[in-house]
């Protein structure tokens, strides 16, 4: 009996692991995703930052 018990509990722990180890495989194309996408929000806003801003008058507003 003691040897059930002992297999019970390895195969227990193994689908567990098993379980958490596919869980956060699966979680990987859609952190990638959103990484990609950040990136990309970075590169832009860098883009911008860096562009030459037209003089505005004192309105806010772009001269004509």
């Amino acid at each position: 009996m003691e040897t059930v018990r002992w297999a019970a509990a390895i195969v227990g722990v193994l689908s567990g692991a098993t379980w958490i180890a596919g869980h956060a495989l699966d979680q990987v194309p859609v952190i990638c995703r959103k990484a990609a996408k950040a990136v990309r929000s970075v590169r832009a806003l860098k883009q911008e930052l860096r562009s030459p801003k037209p003089e505005l008058d004192a309105t806010g507003r772009e001269p004509e």
